[in-house]
């Protein structure tokens, strides 16, 4: 077979490769995000004139596409930036934002 057939092929070559690009981050340390709890973000208008609340991890219920949590998950990231918090829930609400960090 010359491989024209639309098809990407065997998904386990590219699982691979996916996995393989997310090797040198999966257990870096990074930034603790514990310690920024108390960083003060504005949202405008509020969460409540939006009808949405600030998450606390990626696995709230975000109903993110399934690609997006599972690089995500390849990526060791647990908990989600200040901005990201707050952010999200907003777009995946399909509100625009302007944020700055």
């Amino acid at each position: 077979g010359g491989g024209y057939g639309g098809g990407r092929g065997g998904n386990r070559r590219e699982d691979a490769e996916i996995e393989k690009l997310f090797e040198s981050s999966k257990n870096a340390t990074g930034i603790n995000f514990d310690k920024y709890e108390d960083i003060p973000v504005e949202v405008v208008p509020g969460h409540d004139k939006l009808g949405v609340d600030a998450i606390q991890t990626f696995q709230d219920d975000l109903n993110l596409a399934g690609p997006v949590m599972d690089n995500i998950e390849r990526a060791g990231y647990s908990k989600p930036t200040p901005v990201q918090k707050h952010a999200l829930p907003i777009l995946c609400a399909n509100f625009d934002i302007m944020a700055c960090a």
